[in-house]
């Protein structure tokens, strides 16, 4: 027999939280909306900031958000909001100010506000007086409000919270290039997510993304597709499949300029180490290596502590390296020049100054316009749009698969 829920008591039913959370839903949804209606892929926004929403695009404008399921439109119900956006643009009158609501009860509700209704608006009755001013102690003079009003503070009508859904899943759905379904299915639910995860970051510039940013972490169809495909071929075609694959894009070719970029954690580091340490000997060290024979590249994702170790890997094995001094001050100058050989008579080197380049992510990324490019580079579990700079050809993206499986898959191919 199955446990019976206990009905709330009237007390109990008057803590329903329903309406404040429908209110964060409705400002992270129209945050995913904004996000993804930006100009530039370069545009931000930041969440939690001035406002509910701030926006830098051709122009800096700030949203405060308001839902009321149960209210009719009044001025007395947006007072406070008019009276926070007052204060920002005291401080700063060139950013456009917005108030975005949706009042389930109906009213009215006007673009712009007259300097009367802005005044009115301030105002609220106390007892029988005529009215105090919510400014009373630091009032806006009729310049102030009558600028705010006329040039920059506009309020937008919202749709209910069930009809934004829908907004934001189209929204996904054309900057995705899917159908509605999988938007709704696969990225909705992953979107409003990540706003609020960002919302709740401490510090202001961890809430601050791009619409390019947000876009890529939205994309995991590959990965989800490569998953499901590995779970339906079995690993071993699967990785004969992937094979193929680095086969055709030359990662077999020696005298090629060849990257790897991927996560290293505590679960990890071992494997990595060990991939470091083979790419190093250029994963077959029954070979001799020529003088055309270019090093690998590693770039690693991850605490410097563990990068740390697989360095520490390499020189254990007596591999040099080269990671352009990024502990001290990273030299993309440094980084880039070619090894010094040391070669037989035969053009087999015997000795180089280095024999792998392995970088942190973070000391590369600032300056990746400027180094030299990749011939290929794999990422593995990584969509990150950047990585296409210091790539001549397209990155091979690479997912569901172990740091030692990728480690024989290239020892397989270099054959």
């Amino acid at each position: 027999m199955g446990n019976r829920i206990t009905p709330l008591s009237e007390k109990q039913e008057k803590r329903s939280a329903s309406s404040t959370i429908a209110g964060y839903l409705y400002q992270f949804e129209r945050s995913v909306i904004e996000l993804l209606q930006l100009d530039r892929p370069e545009d931000v926004i930041r969440v939690e900031g001035i406002e509910d929403i701030d926006i830098w695009s051709s122009t800096e404008t700030v949203v405060q958000i308001k839902y009321y399921s149960a209210k009719k439109f009044s001025l007395p119900i947006i007072r406070e909001a008019v009276y926070e956006l007052l204060l920002s643009f005291a401080d700063r009158p060139l950013r456009n100010y917005i108030l975005y609501i949706h009042c389930g009860e109906g009213g009215e509700i006007p673009e712009k506000l007259t300097l009367d209704k802005i005044k009115e608006c301030l105002t609220y009755q106390v007892g029988n007086n005529k009215g105090k001013r919510i400014d009373e102690d630091s009032p806006f003079d009729d310049s102030t409000l009558k600028g705010f009003a006329e040039n920059n503070f506009r309020i937008y009508s919202g749709p209910t919270l069930d009809d934004q859904m829908n907004i934001t899943i189209s929204e996904l759905a054309k900057s995705l290039e899917c159908d509605r379904e999988e938007a709704k299915i696969l990225h909705h639910g992953r979107a409003v997510q990540y706003i609020h995860q960002i919302a709740v970051r401490k510090k202001d510039e961890d809430r601050i993304i791009s619409k390019e940013d947000f876009i890529k972490h939205l994309k995991i169809r590959e990965q989800l597709y490569n998953r499901w495909h590995k779970q339906l071929l079995g690993d071993k075609r699967f990785h004969g499949e992937i094979a193929k694959k680095l086969k055709k894009a030359k990662y077999n070719d020696k005298s090629k300029s060849r990257g790897i970029s991927l996560e290293v954690n505590e679960d990890n580091v071992g494997s990595v180490k060990q991939l470091a340490i083979e790419l190093a000997g250029d994963l077959d060290v029954s070979k001799a290596r020529t003088r055309k024979a270019k090093p690998w590249t590693l770039i690693l994702r991850g605490d410097k502590q563990l990068i740390k170790m697989v360095k520490t890997g390499l020189l254990e094995k007596k591999y040099y390296f080269n990671d352009g001094y990024e502990s001290i001050n990273f030299s993309h100058d440094y980084f880039d020049a070619s090894p010094i050989v040391n070669t037989k008579r035969t053009d087999v080197v015997s000795k180089r100054s280095f024999y792998i380049r392995v970088v942190g992510e973070g000391a590369i990324k600032p300056v990746c316009s400027m180094l030299c490019k990749l011939d290929c580079l794999i990422l593995l579990d990584s969509n990150e749009t950047w990585y296409r700079e210091i790539s001549s050809s397209i990155p091979t993206e690479i997912n569901a698969i172990k740091i030692e499986d990728l480690n024989s898959l290239l020892r397989e191919v270099a054959l």
